[in-house]
């Protein structure tokens, strides 16, 4: 199976944070539309929790908006396959693919 290769910019949430948590927000032309998190969801259980719809300029949800899944790779494609439905539903074009380093 491929691996999902984002399309969009990714950085850590809290950046300059001395012990860097793998916490981390989209960002399209300035703009966070997503953010997914890595933490324990039970005693010795670690899962990848993702959440959306955060755009100001798109006023077009779909639900769920957030959930938890096992890898990164997989909550990075949920974030950014949402983002684009939600430009779809709102009547906008696609925004425009930036890969970047990160996440």
């Amino acid at each position: 199976m491929t691996e999902y290769q984002r399309r969009y910019r990714w950085r850590r949430t809290w950046q300059g944070d001395p012990v860097p948590a793998e916490d981390y927000v989209c960002v399209v032309d300035g703009e966070t539309v997503g953010r997914i998190i890595y933490k324990e969801s039970q005693p010795g259980k670690f899962h990848w929790y993702w959440f959306s719809g955060h755009s100001r300029k798109i006023h077009a949800n779909i639900m769920p908006q957030d959930g938890k899944v096992s890898t990164r790779q997989e909550a990075i494609r949920i974030i950014e396959e949402r983002y684009d439905a939600q430009r779809e539903m709102a009547g906008l074009p696609s925004a425009e693919a930036v890969n970047v380093k990160g996440a």
